[in-house]
Order: C-alpha cells, then sequence, then structure tokens
C-alpha cells in the first residue's frame, strides 16, 4: 500500500501543532521540533529539539539505515521554520558567496524531500506556514508555504500525496459541509467559529495549493465535497489515506 506523505498547511495560530495531539500510539511518534517553542499539549511523542537543519539529514538518514521501526509517524514542525533556520544559519551577513549558499539551499531540500523521504518506511506528517505571495507575471495572490528562493517558485506542496490546510471557519459556513467528520460543539456554537482542516479547495481558496488523490473508474476521491471541513485532527488523515488505498 502506498505511504502517506501528508502537510499540514495554515497561517500561524490556526492550530497546525495542536491538530497532532490525538495521534494514535503517541509513543511511536518522532516529533522533530524546530520551532523554539514547546508543544501546545501534553504528549508522549519521542520528541527532538533541533537547533541545527541538518539534524533533519541525519534523522531521516538514520531511519533509513536502521529502520528504527518502534517509529511509525515522523512529524516535522515546521519545514517552514527548517529552511529559515538553514537561511539563518547558513545564508547569514557573513556569508561569503550567498549565490552558492542559495543554490545549496535548494538542494538541502530537494535531497531530503526528492531523494530520501519517498524511501522512509513510516508515514511523514510536515506542518509549514503558509503565507500569501503574488505571481509577478498575472498579479494574482496565491497561498503556500512560505519559502525562499527558488523553492518559493516550485511550492514545496508538490512533494506532498496530501495537503490540507488549518484554517478558522464561522460556524454557519460549516453547517453547509455536515459530514461525519466534522463535529461542532456548544462551544463553538457561543464563539461562533471553528479550527477545522480544509480538505478541498472552494471558489475563495482556488490559489492554494491543497490537494488530494483523486477518484478513478468511478471510484469517489479521497474527500468527498462535504468532507470539504473537517475536525483537526491528523489521525482522521492517516485513517482516511488508509481507507483510501486499500
Amino acid at each position: 500500500m502506498s505511504k502517506p506523505i501528508i502537510m499540514i498547511g495554515g497561517r500561524s495560530d490556526t492550530g497546525k501543532t495542536a491538530s497532532l495531539k490525538d495521534l494514535k500510539d503517541p509513543s511511536e511518534v518522532l516529533y522533530l521540533n524546530f520551532d523554539p517553542k514547546d508543544m501546545p499539549f501534553r504528549n508522549d511523542f519521542a520528541e527532538v529539539k533541533v537547533t541545527d537543519p541538518y539534524t533533519l539529514h541525519t534523522i531521516t538518514d538514520k531511519l533509513l539505515e536502521t529502520g528504527l521501526d518502534k517509529y511509525k509517524v515522523l512529524v516535522i514542525d515546521s519545514i517552514t521554520a527548517c529552511m529559515s533556520l538553514y537561511a539563518t544559519k547558513y545564508i547569514g551577513k557573513n556569508c561569503q558567496n550567498k549565490m552558492a549558499a542559495w543554490g545549496d539551499y535548494g538542494s538541502f531540500y530537494d535531497e531530503w524531500a526528492k531523494q530520501k523521504l519517498p524511501l522512509l518506511k513510516q508515514a511523514v506528517i510536515v506542518l509549514a506556514h503558509v503565507t500569501d505571495f503574488e505571481d509577478a507575471d498575472t498579479l494574482r495572490s496565491y497561498s503556500q508555504a512560505a519559502v525562499q528562493g527558488r523553492l518559493k517558485n516550485i511550492g514545496l506542496e508538490a512533494d506532498f500525496g496530501v495537503v490540507v490546510n488549518t484554517v478558522l471557519m464561522p460556524v454557519e459556513t460549516l453547517k453547509e459541509y455536515d459530514n461525519p467528520l466534522l463535529t461542532i460543539t456548544e462551544e463553538d456554537e457561543i464563539e461562533g467559529f471553528k479550527h477545522v482542516y480544509q480538505t478541498r479547495k472552494t471558489l475563495e481558496t482556488a490559489g492554494g495549493k491543497i490537494r488530494s488523490p483523486i477518484g478513478t473508474k468511478g471510484l469517489p476521491p479521497m474527500w468527498d465535497r462535504s468532507e470539504t471541513y473537517i475536525n483537526p485532527d491528523a489521525q482522521i488523515i492517516l485513517d482516511k489515506y488508509k481507507q483510501f488505498y486499500k
């Protein structure tokens, strides 16, 4: 069966990290923390606080060499923080050849995402900070993972089979997407909004990079239209992925 390689994108404070709290068997989750903050919930993840971007390669290599089968899920939080750390550490003001350094910046990511990531046995969940950009030719705005250099032109999302975004939505809008994966609580009703995953594009978000497997030969896509918005729970994505490819 195909292995899930998932990106959870979103703007700041929309619940990307919090959506990991209900992952099954947390002791089997290897969590690489590139952000200088603690997780917003208690957990039993095997956490590694990262201060050098090359730790991403070091740990990935170790997973590939030894298997480390006790870990079933690898979480990167976040790839945008990792790439920002790379730029700060290796393309700072003391860098002698910035053109070459930016080339290395792209190669650092490409080697990991295109050569090593597909070989991992673990399910992979990568978090990414999303921001708005403007196409220089069409002047149309679009949103995607916030990275620099040539990676911005390509978009990191292209390397992931499933991309969802964390968003804050009005409860009244969510009621149009009633489905078993979306729970609207009394507290949500009182507040008038809810943090959710967006799994499919809408007219308002057509410039985004959300993606998922499509239906073929009479089989439905991974997400039905009614599931455009679901509870922000990463385990739902893993379960849905397994169900789709079963």
